[in-house]
């Protein structure tokens, strides 16, 4: 596996993606169905089984996750493509439930490399990913496959796809917006791009503005659209937790139901769903004296979820370890983490080993909290003052982080917490473990880690903990 992880990498590039604007659109699946051609796959869709393709901003990965429970319940085999991978690339290739072995992976992924590499076609990072994908799921005797969508939608490598069975696009909210556009609207026609003529749509109830546009995209390209209504809380055991999975569940019983018809039924479904966990998503892995809390929220609207569930658990006792990318609304995510009951006693800002490269330039501490939808419109001008002398000595992100942190917390539970910043992330949970030693050893002290999924990733390898 070393082998392909330094061949990953290569296609990492270290110039940072830009927005793909003009002539430039049309291009990006001609390219990738180029690829499919020279590996032998221009017939694609006469490889694959059933095919359900989900896009939207919040939910997506939980969605496709259920969808694959529900259909192993019903004895089908399934084929899912989710990204992104917590610790191992092979966690974004899922047969049966199951990450692809390292066997099946190497083997499909030398066929696409040596292919492509000799005719000098070899594409992006994500672009690449999604061909092996196409190339492993056509190799094996499936039943069903289910793609998430990495982003966006019109243009995300998935939607190369000329035949599906049913799309889904689960709630919306503002991110990759340097991609996909500064309104909902604008997300929301990005999304709508997966909705084919004559193929079943579901939905769920959105803003105003982002459900106008999914109705006339779905109306244009001849798509039947349906808004799908959460589930009643109680209803259904879910194996999921966080009370925002109804909505993704009740989208994914719509997806099941209109692909699969009769080969499944209610007892299928609700056993499916029961059966439903994910790692990194409202996860809870005991270490010694502490829970960690796992859960990959990087927008407002699911770091409301997150730290509702968060909430939901009780804690006498809690820390926080928080990461996001510097592309992602930072002063929100904060915001809706400390204007909660949960008081943290402890904050971890640290960068983790990932990184994701961007074309944006890194706000610093004043920037990001004179930025529209501010907390407050009437901070004091001192404030501002003592921001803008703060951010002329951020030389790291942590540090930007810590300085938007003490504006935020003013005045909240968490606002006298310790802070820490400056320690590696092997060292901060090192703290964290000494610490919950030294507390009363029959109560768990609970430690929340958020705000970015390659910063679970990080936690998980460092703990060496098994992602399901």
């Amino acid at each position: 596996m070393q082998s392909v992880q330094r061949r990953l990498f290569q296609l990492i590039s270290g110039t940072p993606v830009k927005p793909v604007t003009g002539a430039r659109r049309s291009n990006v699946l001609r390219n990738i169905r180029g690829a499919l051609k020279l590996l032998g796959l221009s017939d694609l869709e006469s490889k694959l089984p059933v095919v359900i393709h989900v896009a939207g901003t919040k939910g997506k990965g939980s969605t496709c996750m259920m969808c694959e429970a529900i259909c192993l319940k019903a004895g089908l085999r399934t084929g899912l493509f989710i990204s992104p991978h917590l610790v191992k690339v092979n966690e974004r290739f899922r047969i049966c439930g199951k990450p692809v072995g390292d066997v099946v992976l190497e083997r499909n992924f030398n066929r696409v490399w040596d292919v492509l590499d000799k005719a000098n076609s070899l594409p992006k990072y994500y672009s690449f990913l999604t061909i092996l994908a196409f190339q492993i799921f056509a190799s094996e005797p499936l039943d069903v496959v289910i793609f998430e969508v990495g982003m966006g939608g019109t243009l995300d490598a998935t939607n190369v796809l000329e035949r599906k069975n049913v799309t889904g696009v689960t709630l919306l909210d503002y991110d990759h917006m340097e991609f996909l556009g500064d309104t909902i609207e604008e997300i929301a026609g990005e999304k709508a791009g997966i909705f084919m003529k004559d193929v079943p749509a579901f939905t769920l109830e959105q803003q105003s503005g982002a459900m106008k546009v999914l109705e006339e995209h779905a109306e244009k390209v001849g798509a039947p659209l349906s808004v799908v209504a959460p589930l009643e809380p109680g209803s259904t055991k879910l194996g999921m937790k966080g009370d925002h999975q109804r909505h993704n569940a009740a989208l994914a019983i719509a997806l099941c139901k209109s692909a699969l018809g009769d080969k499944i039924n209610d007892d299928i479904i609700s056993s499916g769903l029961e059966a439903c966990s994910m790692s990194g998503r409202a996860q809870i892995v005991e270490k010694g004296n502490i829970l960690f809390c796992f859960d990959g929220a990087h927008t407002p609207k699911s770091m409301q979820a997150c730290i509702n569930w968060f909430a939901s658990l009780n804690a006498k006792t809690c820390s926080l370890i928080f990461n996001c990318q510097h592309t992602k609304a930072t002063k929100e995510l904060m915001e809706t983490l400390f204007n909660s009951p949960v008081a943290f006693d402890t904050i971890v800002f640290t960068s983790g080993s990932s990184k994701k490269p961007t074309f944006m330039k890194r706000p610093n501490s004043a920037q990001i909290l004179s930025a529209k939808k501010s907390r407050s419109e009437s901070e004091s001008s001192a404030m501002q003052s003592e921001n803008n002398e703060n951010a002329q000595e951020e030389a790291t992100w942590q540090d930007t982080l810590v300085n938007v942190s003490k504006v935020v917390r003013k005045g909240t539970c968490s606002e006298t917490a310790k802070v820490i910043s400056d320690k590696t992330l092997q060292d901060s949970l090192n703290y964290m473990m000494a610490r919950a030693e030294e507390k009363d050893g029959n109560q768990k002290h609970h430690v929340l880690v958020t705000g970015s999924l390659l910063l679970i990733g990080d936690v998980m390898k460092e703990l060496k903990i098994d992602v399901v």
